[in-house]
């Protein structure tokens, strides 16, 4: 059989051998390669040989040939593939960790070429799984980790540890950890990292170490994994305690006592003292010294050797010339070399020893001997007793002969002052006391009797006992502190627990010094209670701070015992009780609605004004948190407005325009900090802003405007009656003075012709004929006018122009009809000022190009809607040319100017101007009505024309026949416009109302 994945080429090639493997090259090109991979599975460690599958299975043909193309992953050696059989085997053993390192799912991929009578036919995918085998078991990187603890470690260390690592699948990976037993105060953690999705491990150290106890801990941790059977792994850990100087030297005793002979020879040791450190090195090694003061008194008698603790003398205690005591008292220290040692002392007490001497033997009667005070004798005596009392009796007895046994006695010199040893004759003495004693200063006082023979050298001997001071019911009860401080939380039900205990001390003993507490009769026994042995103060019901804040009240206490004069007495001390507060109560405004005004235009930001709710908590529960909330279709004030939340303070979010809106409603509402979801609910209160008005707005002019801004006047009108012209018009967005409007003429009234009056309050201009009446050269006034709004600081003003238009004919009445069908010039001859005949041509020609304008714009608008607007030209159904103003009548107060009165029902005025030209076509079928009439002669009209005011057939307008009283009163509001409309004969004027 031959090896199937061997191919020999020729060492030459002819050309049609080329030419067939280049045939076979593109063959295997566009040779089907299945899509979907046949799919098997081996375990790991499986034996070389081994069988994995069949890949002819389903395949016919015997001339079917098969090889591995390719491997993935590239392992030479892995598979071998029968060429003929196509039967797939285990090359050699398969290990998956070395196959797929750190992978879930170890998948190797073939590529297997199938060749029909060798030419290849089609390549199978081919993927074989891996299973794997718990083979490995958990890894430590170190097996063996050493650590040094210092004993004063505080608890909570965590000492970081590597994870074990087991190269298996992660099912059969490393599933737990685990700390051997131990005795050590340690805790074995494992933890897995959030951010890099790993396990950790850590030990904690959970108690206190103790070098002196344990100086070293061995652990052992062990790792497990998750195979069947498990495998595991260890690793050792090992903890050594490093000292600290916490220990101080102890003596083996309390005290030491020591007989030394008095005539014991320089270097004598006289006792040994023993103290320990169980510290270790330079901490537990000890030095011992004398204190200062046993230096200082008996450093020339005894001295401490350094290292061994030894007490030895520096000289004989009877030497010459020296005095020698009974007793030596000496204090001992004992210190480590560490650092911040403590030192530890003792004390050594040294009898004196007289060689081959009896001493003196010392009995003192009427004395007992209770069990505190261990073997020392007591006597008693009663407090406040008389000078020279009787104490004790003292009887000294002495076996020796002669000077020997003779003694003499006395006490130590401390009690000089209180006792006195008196003799009563041989060897007989007495102690009384020299002063009364107060048995609450002092109860007790330790005597020393000392007693000497008389020999060489003299024996002493000594007796210590105690005088105790009986009691006498002679004190009151004391308080330990005048006054006690306690605190209840509010809302909190009754205790069982005592607020305070309050502390009174009868100095006296026993059933003489018992006490009694009680209330004082400031006290509230609803509220409070008190236990009358102990003095525990109790409170009976829950307090509210808001009602209450504290409490003052005394407490008695009196001594249990009557005294002879038949009354206890009695003392008081001060108790305060405090109430804390709990956060219980909610914030509530100071008023209901509050009322601020802001001005217009200020920048964002502005403080409008500050709402003020209060808390009757203490802080921090008294803080308040403030917001607003607004109507929801009220989107402007919504985003007008903010509030600080702490302060109150409401503020500007944008720049207020009080023409838009002048008044804003809001409501604040008030909420606890710590109560998020606002259970209890907040206050709530109204907050109405007003905008102030800023003087921002120039005043607008109404009357006249671009398209409405020329009157006409005839020039034959009566003098000496001044006449109304127009009523100018304008308003101002603005409120209060900085709407209050003024009118001034501020040109085309000139020193030569002041023939023009304007009323500053209401706007009425008024003209005055006899003046100036224009002469047949004068046909029209330029009026420049300044309306001044009276704002303060900063006053705005607007400008406008009226024309004034004259009748230009040489007679009044008369008419040429060769001149109608010349267009009405109104400019052509006015003569401004004295700028001569070039001016005037210059003004001519301007006008003249304006009503050209006018009459193609107003000859397209007003051409279809003629017929339908008859009835507002006053002369004509038909298109009669003539022109009609109204304007404001006048009210004449004396000789002054007086206000126009607009709403009254009183008639006015009316101005009819008709050129000559205008009326051609109403002359002809009316001529009964000739002459103009002036409009200020109104009220002299014949009323038996009123009955022709108007032609049946003609539809034009007899001006003289109108009378007043049947004209409409004109309104505040009514406005008019100057129309100019283009017909054969010539140019009507047309007064409509707005």
């Amino acid at each position: 059989m031959r090896d199937p994945m061997t191919y020999h080429l020729p060492v030459r090639l002819t050309g049609w051998q080329v030419a067939a493997l280049l045939l076979l090259l593109l063959q295997f090109l566009l040779t089907d390669v299945s899509c979907l991979p046949a799919k098997y599975r081996c375990q790991e460690e499986s034996a070389e040989g081994s069988f994995v599958a069949n890949i002819s299975a389903g395949i016919d043909g015997s001339t079917v040939g098969y090889s591995i193309f390719r491997t993935v992953p590239n392992v030479s050696e892995m598979f071998r593939l029968d060429a003929d059989s196509g039967r797939l085997t285990v090359g050699r053993r398969l290990d998956r960790e070395a196959i797929c390192p750190q992978k879930d799912n170890c998948v190797v991929v073939l590529d297997v070429a199938i060749s029909n009578s060798a030419v290849l036919s089609h390549i199978v995918k081919v993927e074989v799984t891996v299973d794997d085998v718990n083979d490995n078991e958990p890894r430590f990187g170190d097996v063996i980790v050493r650590k040094s603890l210092l004993e004063s470690t505080p608890e909570s260390l965590v000492l970081e540890l590597s994870p074990a690592v087991d190269p298996d699948s992660p099912a059969n990976g490393v599933s737990g950890y685990h700390l051997e037993e131990t005795d050590g105060p340690f805790r074995l953690e494992v933890y897995r990292n959030r951010i890099t999705n790993t396990v950790g491990l850590r030990l904690l150290l959970t108690g206190r170490l103790d070098r002196e106890k344990v100086n070293r801990y061995d652990l052992r941790v062990k790792a497990v994994d998750a195979g069947q059977p498990p495998r595991t792994g260890a690793m050792t850990i090992e903890i050594d305690v490093t000292d600290v100087n916490d220990n101080s030297p102890r003596f083996a005793n309390g005290t030491y006592e020591a007989t030394l002979d008095s005539d014991a020879p320089a270097g004598t040791t006289v006792i040994q003292v023993m103290a320990s450190d169980p510290d270790e090195g330079a901490n537990g090694q000890v030095r011992y010294y004398l204190a200062k003061r046993s230096r200082v008194l008996y450093g020339g008698v005894f001295e401490v050797r350094e290292d061994s603790g030894e007490v030895v003398t520096t000289r004989r205690l009877n030497e010459t010339g020296t005095r020698m005591l009974a007793s030596y008292r000496l204090d001992v220290v004992a210190e480590d070399r560490g650092e911040n040692a403590i030192p530890t002392q003792t004390s050594v007490r040294i009898r004196t020893k007289s060689v081959n001497r009896q001493a003196p033997a010392i009995r003192i009667s009427a004395v007992h001997h209770p069990s505190n005070l261990s073997s020392l004798s007591v006597v008693e005596i009663s407090e406040n007793n008389l000078p020279m009392a009787f104490v004790c009796h003292v009887t000294v007895g002495d076996d020796d002969i002669g000077p020997s046994g003779q003694v003499t006695c006395s006490l130590d010199d401390d009690s000089d002052d209180d006792f006195r040893l008196v003799s009563m004759g041989e060897k007989k003495f007495k102690v009384v006391a020299l002063r009364s004693f107060d048995r609450e200063v002092k109860d007790l006082y330790a005597l020393t009797l000392t007693c000497a023979d008389l020999g060489t050298p003299p024996m002493t001997s000594q007796e210590r006992f105690v005088v105790r001071i009986d009691d006498v019911d002679d004190n009151e009860p004391r308080f330990v502190r005048p006054e006690y401080d306690c605190s209840v939380v509010e809302n909190a039900a009754a205790a069982v627990a005592p607020l305070v205990r309050v502390q009174a001390v009868d100095p006296d003993e026993g059933f003489n010094g018992e006490v009694e507490y009680s209330l004082g009769s400031d006290a509230d026994s609803r509220i409070f209670r008190i236990d009358v042995r102990t003095g525990d103060l109790f409170v009976l019901r829950s307090l509210d701070r808001e009602t209450m804040d504290s409490y003052e009240f005394h407490v008695r206490a009196r001594s249990s015992k009557v005294k002879a004069v038949g009354s206890a007495s009695e003392v008081t001390c001060l108790v305060h009780v405090t109430v804390l507060d709990v956060d219980d109560e909610r914030p509530r405004f100071q008023n209901a609605t509050y009322k601020f005004k802001v001005a217009e235009n200020e920048n964002s930001g502005t403080e409008v004004g500050r709402v003020k709710a209060v808390d009757l908590d203490l802080p921090p529960n008294d803080r308040v948190v403030y917001r607003l909330e607004f109507v929801p279709e009220d989107h402007v004030t919504a985003a007008s407005f903010a509030i600080d939340p702490v302060l109150g303070i409401v503020y500007t979010r944008q720049v207020l325009d009080r023409e838009a809106i002048s008044h804003h409603t809001m409501r604040v509402i008030t909420t606890d900090p710590r109560d998020i979801s606002n259970a209890t609910g907040g206050d709530v209160t109204i907050v109405f802003v007003e905008v102030d008005d800023v003087n921002d707005n120039a005043p607008v002019v109404t009357y006249p405007t671009a398209g409405d801004d020329a009157v006409h006047l005839v020039r034959n009108a009566s003098s000496g009656r001044r006449r109304n012209v127009a009523n100018l018009t304008a308003y101002d967005r603005d409120v209060g003075p900085n709407a209050d409007l003024r009118y001034s003429i501020v040109g085309g009234n000139d020193d030569r012709r002041r023939s023009y009056l304007l009323d500053p309050r209401t706007g009425s201009l008024f003209w005055t004929p006899e003046v100036t009446i224009p002469g047949a050269d004068h046909c029209a006034d330029v009026i420049d006018i300044v309306v001044r709004d009276n704002g303060f600081p900063v006053t705005l003003t607007s400008s406008t122009r009226l024309f004034v238009f004259f009748d230009c004919e040489e007679e009044e009445g008369e008419e040429d009809d060769e001149d109608d069908d010349e267009i009405d010039r109104p400019f052509g001859d006015v003569t401004l000022g004295h700028n001569g005949p070039s001016l005037f041509f210059v003004v001519l020609i301007m006008a003249m190009v304006l009503l050209v304008l006018l009459f193609v714009v107003v000859v397209a608008k007003v051409g279809g809607r003629r017929r339908g607007r008859s009835d507002h030209v006053i002369g004509s159904k038909g298109g009669g040319a003539t022109a009609a103003f109204d304007v404001a009548a006048a009210r004449y107060q004396g000789d002054g100017l007086g206000p126009v009165n607009r709403g009254s029902d009183e008639t006015l005025s009316g101005l009819v101007i008709m050129g000559d030209a205008q009326l051609d076509n109403c002359s002809r079928e009316n001529e009964t009505n000739e002459q103009k009439k002036i409009p200020g002669q109104a009220d002299e009209i014949d009323e038996s024309t009123s009955g022709n005011e108007r032609d049946n057939d003609s539809g034009c307008v007899d001006v003289s026949a109108v009378e007043t009283k049947e004209r409409p009163p004109v309104s505040r509001d009514d406005q008019f416009q100057i129309h100019f409309i283009g017909s054969e004969s010539g140019l009507s004027s047309r007064c409509h109302s707005n």
